[in-house]
């Protein structure tokens, strides 16, 4: 079985929307296009399931490693195709003093980036490049490279090198896990978030 380790790119992640968003790092406040004095965040989920809730750990971990006032806001829709919630949750988000929301809800996801983008917050897509649905919204997305995986298991099967019945778990190490570079991101805020990843990489 292939899986890919979604905790760590989680946190790699808040360490990236924290620089964008206002709060301080390392005691070390940067410049960006938003203030989020409150230190709030969000995730929206589809369901409380195994898949969703790592992307979701991830991002508590990364939030209050780097910043400890932090706090996140989860909420989970219970379903993936009602973009009609997503809307309504994220706007209760925004209302709460939310600046930024990961989602990780399949089609609810759209009425998420609707939202944020209607009140000018930031999203975090989950999975595959998204940044194309809304440039100006979605900072970036955590994405699995599930090609990496099934290349490297056929390659094992044509090379008669594959065994069956082992999971094998693909992260940063092996390049099973990344990020999105979108034009939101600074050479910066790259050069930061890389770091980390060199870090988590190890």
């Amino acid at each position: 079985m292939i899986l890919n380790k979604t905790i760590k790119i989680g946190a790699l992640f808040t360490a990236l929307i924290l620089m964008l968003t206002g709060c301080s790092i390392n005691n070390k406040t940067l410049e960006k296009s938003q203030k989020n004095e409150d230190n709030k965040f969000g995730f929206i989920g589809g369901f409380e399931v195994p898949a969703v809730i790592n992307y979701r750990d991830g991002f508590e971990k990364g939030l209050l490693e780097v910043n400890p006032n932090a706090t996140l806001l989860t909420q989970y829709a219970n379903s993936f195709t009602d973009a009609a919630k997503g809307r309504v949750i994220a706007e209760q988000m925004s209302n709460e003093g939310v600046e930024c929301i990961m989602t990780a809800a399949g089609g609810v996801n759209n009425g998420v980036y609707e939202t944020c983008k209607e009140k000018s917050k930031y999203a975090v897509a989950v999975d595959m490049a998204q940044s194309y649905i809304s440039p100006n919204t979605i900072l970036t997305s955590a994405i699995k490279k599930v090609d990496v995986g099934v290349t490297e298991t056929i390659k094992s099967y044509v090379d008669g090198n594959l065994k069956g019945g082992v999971n094998i778990t693909y992260s940063m190490k092996n390049d099973g896990v990344d990020y999105e570079k979108t034009e939101l991101l600074s050479d910066e805020t790259i050069n930061y978030v890389e770091s980390i990843k060199e870090a988590l990489s190890k």
